[in-house]
């Protein structure tokens, strides 16, 4: 639900997950950290896109509140990172102005890719050596352990 801000002029809010997301109207600014505290996100990762964001554009925060209002496109970008852009679609639209493109987020963390993922022959012949590997691995350090434990009961 999207409602014009009637205890602080000038901001449009939206609640989501319990949270409440401002932007203010005149600047269309979005306050990154309610976005961050609405997101379903531990909160180291928050700090992570908090860093990114200050070294990528001009961030305006308020010491008092501990709030950081971004720019409206690095705001879009946060709320498409973080999960939260179709949620919030109705306080981005409000805005009246188009929406970033988002295909390069500067903002998106990028997940660690699956370290097994066979797709031909090739593919199939390095899993099996990294398998073999593992087992061999495997054996050494069982043979180390029986080695170790033989002589601590001698």
């Amino acid at each position: 639900m999207l409602t014009r801000g009637l205890d602080r002029p000038g901001l449009a809010r939206m609640v989501i997950t319990g949270k409440s997301v401002s932007m203010q109207i005149p600047g269309h600014r979005i306050n990154a950290t309610e976005v961050l505290q609405a997101a379903p996100i531990p909160k180291d990762r928050r700090k992570v896109y908090m860093r990114r964001l200050k070294s990528h554009t001009t961030v305006e925060a308020v010491t008092p509140r501990k709030v950081t209002w971004v720019p409206f496109e690095d705001g879009v970008l946060l709320c498409e990172a973080v999960g939260l852009k179709e949620k919030l679609l109705p306080l981005l639209l409000y805005a009246g102005r188009s929406l970033p493109y988002t295909e390069k987020n500067y903002l998106q963390i990028r997940r660690r890719p699956a370290t097994i993922q066979p797709v031909g022959e090739s593919s199939r012949a390095s899993l099996a050596i990294r398998l073999t590997w593992n087992i061999e691995f495997c054996i050494r350090q069982v043979t180390i352990f029986a080695f170790a434990l033989c002589k601590i009961r001698t």
